[in-house]
């Protein structure tokens, strides 16, 4: 089954009311899991969750300062002084956590190129999925975003530097889509709502 098939049959449990086999099936055919930054479309679908950014920020403090914190501190962080690329007006962040060595507490001063670096691994699998998609558009797709350009939606999209550093690597405009945490859902909702007057698009992506 295609993605345009895929799609179809999603909508179509959700038409009917089927929510919990609609979600056995995005899980099944799709994979979108909470917290994820998702590149999807007829050409293919990437995964780096936004766990994996708090993640590598957790394993950097402790293999670089010996400290230990938490998932929610690591989130913070993330927030506060993170980024994709060097942004203007960057600051530091103070981090409070558990010595690994004495288990005492500890604090530590982190800097914005610090956090750049721990979280590289993670921003490149969404940078280089972009690239990736970006040279299997159809020429008139291409076009279509050198003119509008890439929007960024979701959590992940809130990553400052984000934009730049795709737009850098890629040559295209990137812009951020508005109310970026709820478009998706509106989207789809819109799409589920009007899908008579829409189904021409998925067949066009058909041929």
């Amino acid at each position: 089954m295609n993605t345009t098939e895929n799609i179809e049959k999603i909508l179509e449990l959700f038409k009917s009311n089927k929510l919990i086999e609609a979600k056995k099936e995005i899980e099944k055919k799709i994979k979108i899991y909470p917290n994820s930054f998702v590149l999807y479309n007829i050409l293919g679908a990437v995964l780096a969750a936004q766990n994996k950014l708090d993640d590598a920020i957790q394993n950097y403090i402790r293999r670089e300062y010996g400290l230990a914190i938490g998932e929610r501190t690591a989130e913070e962080i993330k927030w506060t002084v993170g980024s994709a690329a060097e942004t203007p007006g960057e600051g530091r962040a103070e981090v409070r956590g558990r010595e690994m060595f004495t288990g005492m507490p500890k604090t530590v001063i982190l800097q914005p190129y610090e956090i750049r670096t721990a979280i590289e691994e993670p921003v490149s699998v969404m940078v280089d999925s972009v690239v990736s998609c970006l040279g299997k558009a159809p020429p008139e797709l291409a076009q279509d975003l050198l003119t509008s350009g890439i929007y960024l939606v979701g959590g992940g999209s809130l990553l400052r530097g984000l934009d730049s550093r795709i737009s850098q690597e890629t040559g295209v405009p990137v812009v951020h889509a508005e109310s970026p945490m709820e478009c998706v859902v509106l989207g789809a909702g819109q799409l589920v709502e009007d899908f008579d007057a829409m189904r021409a698009m998925f067949m066009e992506a058909r041929r």
